[in-house]
């Protein structure tokens, strides 16, 4: 069996969402969509590990899907691919992948973590006063 780690794309953030967030309904819009994935994504994850080791695959799906579209709405690349992976195996039947992959949603949101945050103190020191 392929390392869960080796799922997941290479690269962890693509900026890009979150500048197309700022360009569209300005610079308070991205930061507010940003503002709420750093204050879910840490107990989202908890849950989905939680959820994984209780052998809950329907919870884990449940929890996955929402991370993934918060995770996707900022640019969180591999917190977005590895819920949708946990989705994916959750349906097909996949219950030591999804728990393997579970392990790993609270590194790599931490690591997610400190790039959105590294994004908005850019952003905050780009902005004009």
């Amino acid at each position: 069996m392929r390392d869960p780690i080796d799922l997941l794309p290479a690269e962890r953030f693509d900026p890009l969402p979150l500048a197309r967030l700022a360009q569209i309904g300005g610079p308070n819009l991205a930061a507010t969509l940003a503002g709420m994935f750093l204050g879910t994504a840490v107990a989202r994850g908890d849950a989905i590990a939680a959820a994984a080791a209780a052998q809950d695959w329907q919870t884990c799906s449940r929890l996955a899907h929402a991370l993934r579209a918060t995770a996707g709405n900022v640019g969180a690349r591999r917190v977005h691919d590895l819920c949708e992976r946990v989705e994916n195996a959750v349906t097909d039947g996949e219950d030591a992948v999804v728990a393997d992959l579970a392990a790993l949603a609270p590194i790599e949101i931490a690591e997610a973590l400190k790039t959105v945050n590294g994004w908005l103190a850019a952003q905050t020191v780009a902005q004009p006063r």
